[in-house]
């Protein structure tokens, strides 16, 4: 934050905890980038990843109700259910 406001060098700070220079400037990119970008963000997560993750849950729901109408149905005609008309 010192080097953002000006208050010190990137020379400075890197001196004064101990780290590279350019571990410096990419802190300052990254905190950039996010400054930038957090106006243009909105609350909570994005529609579409939220459609992708719900995707494959909705294909294995259709599948399952599938399998078990057709299971119920075997299960009827072992059980010895006549009236169905198959």
């Amino acid at each position: 934050m010192q080097v953002t406001t000006g208050q010190v060098t990137q020379a400075d700070a890197a001196r004064k905890w101990g780290v590279d220079i350019g571990t410096v400037i990419n802190i300052g990119r990254t905190v950039k980038g996010a400054a930038l970008a957090a106006p243009a963000a909105k609350p909570g997560r994005q529609a579409k990843e939220h459609d992708c993750e719900l995707e494959p849950a909705k294909v294995d729901i259709a599948q399952l109700t599938e399998t078990l109408q057709a299971q119920a149905g075997e299960l009827a005609v072992a059980r010895g259910k006549t009236g169905w008309a198959l």
